[in-house]
């Protein structure tokens, strides 16, 4: 009867543990859903602005400060990462086209959309 007991609180109480434990996963994966979503859904835009042959007007307010909340969900191994792809985005903004006669001419979408195919890998639903 005692050994009974103490099976069932001992059963409890790992119960309430690995609950407790698989809630604090899900909060943080739908924290991180959050955050990434937004940040993919204006990559996309800028990737589909920029297959049309315009240079999306987003990508200038898009920088390294936009990522900050996304940092905070990752390891220091994928910030590193992300840092190599932000750099590599930042780049392509002025690798994608030149300016002439005042105007800013858009000929090499495909350096962008590059860029920005890779930035959406760290912004996938977990």
């Amino acid at each position: 009867m005692l050994s009974e007991l103490a099976a069932g609180i001992v059963g409890i109480l790992i119960g309430g543990l690995v609950g407790n434990r698989l809630a604090i996963g899900r909060d943080r994966r739908k924290e991180y859903n959050e955050i990434a979503d937004a940040l993919h859904e204006r990559l996309e835009n800028q990737a589909l602005t920029a297959q049309k042959g315009q240079f999306p007007n987003d990508a200038n307010s898009l920088d390294n400060a936009s990522f900050i909340p996304l940092r905070r969900k990752l390891s220091n191994r994928q910030n590193r990462k992300l840092d190599a792809a932000i750099e590599d985005y930042a780049s392509s903004k002025q690798q994608c086209g030149y300016i002439e006669t005042g105007l800013y001419q858009f000929n090499k979408p495909e350096i962008l959309i590059a860029a920005i195919r890779k930035l959406q890998c760290f912004v996938k639903q977990r």
